[in-house]
């Protein structure tokens, strides 16, 4: 490997000027880009967080309580008609209408901190037609902080084998 005075050695002074400058204009190009990425990444991810959580407060607004309550009784006395139940359905068909009109091409649903597995998060309902209650998803630091304080929370963008993602939570 030659080393750096015998490759920039014989150069003409005038042109180790320019290359010097040329590298200085490219350090704070690939700076600034770097600069712009971070803001740029942290912009969406508020517009797309602050959504997500528009959408997680509106449907805690419109399900009742009493009605996602009973259906957690259902799926804790493993009612095999689960899906059928009427309350079901029309938590199923909240979260599909709001799913339709925030235009998301992923699935909305409801959770449960089950006593059993307290690292946990149970899935009750969901706007899928094709139902997967009683799957189980890790608890993340922000879907505890809202269980804790009872305010809605998002999480940053996240990514899993199926894609990049961002999370909100309601009570």
């Amino acid at each position: 490997m030659k080393s750096f005075k015998k490759i920039f050695g014989d150069l003409p002074v005038t042109l180790k000027v320019v290359l010097l400058a040329f590298f200085i204009v490219l350090m704070y190009f690939v700076k600034e880009a770097s600069y712009m990425y971070v803001t740029m990444k942290t912009n969406v991810e508020s517009l797309v967080g602050s959504r997500m959580e528009f959408v997680a407060r509106t449907a805690a607004l419109v399900i009742n309580g009493d009605s996602h309550q009973q259906i957690v009784k259902a799926y804790l006395d493993r009612d095999p008609d689960l899906t059928k139940r009427d309350d079901f359905k029309k938590i199923q068909r909240i979260l599909r209408r709001i799913q339709k009109i925030n235009e998301l091409g992923s699935d909305i649903y409801t959770l449960v901190q089950p006593q059993w597995k307290e690292n946990s998060l149970v899935f009750i309902t969901m706007s899928n037609p094709k139902t997967y209650v009683g799957n189980s998803i890790p608890l993340n630091p922000s879907a505890l902080e809202c269980l804790r304080t009872g305010k809605p929370t998002r999480t940053a963008f996240y990514q899993d084998r199926k894609g990049t993602w961002i999370s909100a939570y309601a009570p």
